[in-house]
This record gives structure tokens, C-alpha cells and sequence, in this order.
């Protein structure tokens, strides 16, 4: 065991750079927050930072600001990009040139910049967060809500880097398709306050993101175990991981916010 730990070295920040910042395809390093993960580390730094201390103590005395139309706007631009992330990750899922169980590296440029555009509107996602800041709804700010969105950059930011359209587009399919659904559940609630006391819409989301992560966790572990598949190892290290924890906590979610209210009807 001392020979094992001996043997283990912290590595360099010139080897860091070589591994990290040397890997990244030159067509995604030319566009904005791609040539280093520090920018978007930064980012989410900043986020966590205002969303668990500077913006609650600022609203401490505050009144919750009105942003409904605000609001409005977000939801329905979320809902045009992620719808048109949508068609064009189903378009390639659809081609000839594109296989479940042996995913492929992908890096065109014209399939990479919806790959990026994909890590775009997950910082943009973070605006969820913010506004709930802004409106006081500190109780909806939980542990799982704050993982997973400062989680998702950093996935966005892995498949822009390393893998282009291989897997991230089954992963992007499906995420997109999902959001749709749930920013106009989120439109809805905006338009009439009725919607948002509907147990059976928040549980069928709730349903239908747990179904999402099962799919890609399934689809990524089929992609690992398969060596024909292209799976650098980083991804591997981040995504495999994250598909089951993310699971579990929505399983846990799911489990406390819905069983004991649906007993109940």
C-alpha cells in the first residue's frame, strides 16, 4: 500500500494544461468561455457564491421583486432554444452515420457549434436559480435543484471540449426534449397560477426526468463497456458518475415531495 501511494503524483500545472487545455478540439477553443474550464468554473463559483449567501443576504429585508413577465420571456425563449436543440440533436440521432451502441467522436464543426449552443443554455439555466433568489423562494433552492444546475455547465463544457456529437447527443436529445416539456409547464404556471397546484403535472416532470436519467445513464454505461466506442476517460469519470447521483437524489425528491400527497388523493 506505501508503494501504491508513493507511486501516486499530484500532477503539474504544465501537465495539467497538457492534459486539460491541449486536448481541447481547436474549433471549440475559438469560441467564448471554451479555451479553459477556469471561466466556467468561475461562473458556477459565482452562482453558488450569490444564490446560497450574497443574494439571500441582499433579499434579507427585501421584498420579493415581481418578475412575471420577466419570466414570461425567459420561459418562452428556453423553450424555442431547447426546442430547436431538439430537432437538430434528433436529426443526427436519425442519421446514417450515427450508432447507439458505438459512439463515435464527432467533431464537425457544424454539429459541434449545436453541441456548444447546448452548454450555452445550460449556464443560461442558471437564471432558474436567480430568480427564485430575486422572489424569495428560498425553500425551492435545495441541495438537489443547486447540484444538478451547476452540474450541467460543467457536462456541457466536457462534450464541447472532448467528444463533439458522439454521445452528447443522445444525452442532448433527451434533455432537451425534457425541458421543453417543462419550461411550458413552467410558461403555464406563469400564465395561470392554477397550474402550479397541480400535484399530478409536478410529479409526471418529476417522473419524466427520472426516466430521462435512467435512459442516458443506460446509454452511457452501453457506450463504456463497448470498446469499440470512443469514451475518453474524463467524460467517463464525470458523466457515468453523475447519471447515477443524479438518479438517486430525483429519486429521493420523488419519493418525499409526491408519495405521501398522492396516498392522500
Amino acid at each position: 500500500m506505501t508503494t501504491v501511494l508513493k507511486s501516486i503524483r499530484i500532477p503539474t500545472v504544465e501537465e495539467f494544461n497538457d492534459i486539460v487545455i491541449g486536448n481541447i478540439d481547436e474549433n471549440a477553443k475559438q469560441w467564448p468561455l471554451m479555451s479553459s474550464p477556469i471561466y466556467t468554473l468561475m461562473i458556477l463559483a459565482g452562482y453558488l457564491y450569490f444564490c446560497t449567501s450574497l443574494g439571500r443576504n441582499f433579499m434579507e429585508k427585501r421584498k420579493p421583486y415581481t418578475l412575471d413577465r420577466i419570466m414570461i420571456t425567459y420561459n418562452f425563449i428556453q423553450i424555442l432554444m431547447n426546442g430547436y436543440l431538439f430537432y437538430k440533436t434528433s436529426s443526427v440521432l436519425f442519421s446514417s452515420d450515427y450508432s447507439f451502441f458505438e459512439s463515435r467522436i464527432d467533431m464537425r464543426p457544424d454539429r459541434l457549434f449545436f453541441v456548444y449552443l447546448y452548454f450555452i443554455n445550460k449556464l443560461i439555466d442558471l437564471f432558474d436559480t436567480i430568480f427564485m433568489v430575486l422572489r424569495k423562494k428560498n425553500s425551492q433552492i435545495t441541495f438537489l435543484h443547486l447540484y444538478h444546475h451547476a452540474m450541467m455547465p460543467i457536462i456541457g463544457w466536457l462534450y464541447s471540449a472532448y467528444m463533439g456529437a458522439a454521445i452528447s447527443i443522445f444525452f442532448g436529445a433527451t434533455n432537451t426534449l425534457v425541458h421543453v416539456i417543462m419550461y411550458t409547464y413552467y410558461l403555464a404556471t406563469n400564465l395561470n397560477a392554477e397550474f402550479k397546484k397541480s400535484i399530478w403535472w409536478k410529479s409526471r416532470l418529476t417522473q419524466l426526468q427520472l426516466v430521462q436519467f435512467i435512459l442516458v445513464t443506460c446509454h452511457a454505461l452501453v457506450n463504456f463497456l463497448n470498446p469499440k466506442s470512443e469514451f475518453p476517460g474524463v467524460i467517463v469519470a464525470v458523466s457515468v458518475p453523475q447519471g447515477f447521483i443524479m438518479l438517486i437524489l430525483f429519486l429521493d425528491f420523488y419519493k418525499k415531495a409526491y408519495n405521501s400527497k398522492n396516498k392522500q388523493q
